[in-house]
């Protein structure tokens, strides 16, 4: 006899998270310095919106959400696929909870 069981579980992430990653992917060199900072002042931007807390500027986190998943777009900021799917993956989660549609 087979049991089976479903288990729902949700992941949770915010624009901390990501700079936390950022920074991690940096102390162990997968990340450049340089890489790092361009990817932190995008990052900077969105907790700026966020931190007004107005329903009016989830546009405005969408859209420098878009502009951040740009720069983990960019080979030239990050090479590692890996840290590419990471932080794609956080940024379009954020995207999606602020009334975004991700890219593919």
């Amino acid at each position: 006899m087979q049991t089976v069981q479903t288990v729902k579980f949700s992941l949770w992430t915010s624009t901390d998270e990501i700079s936390a990653l950022i920074d991690r992917f940096k102390a162990e060199r997968k990340l450049t310095p340089a890489a790092a900072v361009k990817l932190q002042v995008r990052s900077a931007r969105v907790m700026v919106s966020e931190d007004k807390g107005r329903e009016r500027d989830k546009k405005k986190i969408v859209k420098k959400l878009e502009r951040f998943v740009e720069a983990v777009n960019d080979p030239k900021i990050v090479s590692d696929a890996q840290i590419k799917a990471t932080l794609l993956r956080d940024a379009n989660a954020l995207i999606v909870e602020n009334g975004g549609t991700p890219e593919n």
